[in-house]
């Protein structure tokens, strides 16, 4: 949690959490070269949930079906019955 009130003037590199905000300690270096990476991590994981939430009920339920064809059924089957996923 990275919070600083304006008027503290505390660094990018700095830890602060609370309120009102106070400075816990230094970021590692690990700990600063990751956060770039957490923000994509992060960004790719609210894509895809945006994705699955933007779905209607008919297309969760279809998706649902053909998820359970695949898990029941072998493959030869499913090709052999014509349903293509």
């Amino acid at each position: 949690q990275l919070a600083c009130p304006l008027d503290l003037g505390c660094h990018s590199v700095q830890l602060w959490a609370g309120a009102p905000a106070k400075f816990l300690r230094d970021l590692s270096a690990e700990e600063q070269e990751s956060i770039g990476r957490l923000a994509e991590q992060n960004y790719e994981l609210a894509r895809s949930h945006a994705q699955e939430t933007n779905k209607s009920f008919e297309q969760v339920e279809h998706e649902g079906i053909v998820l359970d064809i695949k898990n029941e059924r072998s493959p030869d089957y499913v090709s052999r019955i014509g349903y293509e996923f």
